[in-house]
């Protein structure tokens, strides 16, 4: 087998490795948000916030380390695979639109702000603190 493709294997089986634990975080997450009553909208809002964060933070490892390349396998496991699949537009976008199919409008605005505005300042913070 010739190194490309031993290669691509391995990236491929760290991004999955990483989505799997990501994807089985934001269950978790969420699962219990349901059980304390509280919506699960308010589960994935919470783990596309920590998932923002920890991207941002990665991130600015990434631009002072010349050995963390967007190729390298931590990046991979980490940012393409656990933080990609803990943080999801899809579920965030269907939640979305089900509290505006509701006819909830407030709520409807307050959550989706929340994302936006919380996923952005998430993100800043974490750059900030790994730039610090």
């Amino acid at each position: 087998m010739s190194n490309f493709v031993s290669d691509k294997l391995l990236s491929g089986f760290f991004v999955s490795f990483g989505a799997v634990l990501g994807a089985w975080l934001r269950m978790k997450v969420t699962r219990t948000f349901e059980r304390i009553q509280i919506s699960k909208k308010w589960g994935i809002l919470t783990v596309n916030i920590l998932a923002t964060f920890l991207l941002g933070f990665v991130l600015a490892l990434l631009s002072k380390n010349i050995n963390l390349t967007h190729t390298s396998l931590f990046y991979l496991f980490v940012c393409v695979g656990f933080l990609g699949s803990l943080s999801t537009f899809s579920t965030f976008i269907f939640e979305f639109m089900d509290v505006l199919r509701k006819r909830h409008w407030l709520q409807g605005l307050y959550f989706g702000l929340a994302s936006l505005i919380g996923g952005f300042l998430a993100a800043a913070s974490g750059y900030g603190i790994g730039n610090g």
